[in-house]
């Protein structure tokens, strides 16, 4: 699917370089999550630099409601009378793994992670964190680098794998209006300036695994 301007916004997993070490490193995250807490590790990592001013996203982390703003703004909520009225909205992530934004990540993390992180740092992937979503949660609209046009080619592809399967399809993110069920791939790459947004309606908790690759891993590709 590629736009009026030639730039992609899906890309094909077939057409990626490293796609068989994608799966892989797949494997490994889901023996990995079978002993280990990805929930109190995320507690533990759940705080976001207030100077960051290039990502946007929208997360609830049990302990505090965090927005960041596609124009830099950051909010952080401690009043736990307000989780109430976001009882539907319970989506958070663990970062394990960072050469592109440079935030910051524990030594504990680190450790913990390091077999994947291991794995990780084979291929040209600058960026790592397990996505967790329970049933009838959502991420607002949004596009990642608000330093960058929307739309626009950043040299950066975003690959998201889902883990740990539910039943039936339902987690669905939209990109750039069109509309797709992660429940139908192994992996789900596009470009992170388009708009996107994600919901899962499957009944059930999902874990995703969202990693960065350079967009010239990939081919251009016509559809998924």
């Amino acid at each position: 699917m590629i736009n009026s301007t030639s730039i992609a916004k899906i890309r094909n997993i077939d057409n990626y370089k490293y796609k068989d070490k994608i799966k892989k490193i797949s494997d490994l995250c889901e023996t990995f999550l079978k002993n280990n807490d990805l929930v109190a590790d995320t507690k533990e990592e759940s705080q976001i630099p207030k100077e960051k001013e290039d990502i946007c996203y929208h997360l609830e982390f049990k302990n505090k409601i965090t927005t960041m703003y596609e124009n830099g703004q950051v909010d952080v909520d401690d009043d736990y009378n307000n989780l109430e009225n976001l009882k539907d909205f319970n989506w958070y992530f663990l970062k394990f793994y960072d050469q592109s934004l440079n935030e910051h990540i524990s030594e504990s993390i680190k450790k913990k992670y390091s077999l994947l992180i291991n794995e990780i740092q084979k291929l040209p992937i600058t960026y790592g964190a397990f996505h967790h979503c329970s049933s009838n949660t959502f991420i607002f609209e949004h596009y990642d680098q608000t330093t960058s046009p929307e739309g626009s080619e950043t040299g950066r592809t975003n690959i998201i794998v889902p883990l740990h399967k539910p039943k039936r399809k339902g987690c669905i993110i939209h990109v750039d209006g069109e509309k797709f069920d992660l429940m139908d791939y192994d992996a789900f790459c596009f470009n992170a300036q388009f708009k996107h947004k994600m919901y899962n309606d499957t009944g059930d908790d999902v874990i995703l695994l969202v990693l960065h690759s350079r967009s010239s891993d990939f081919e251009i590709v016509s559809q998924v």
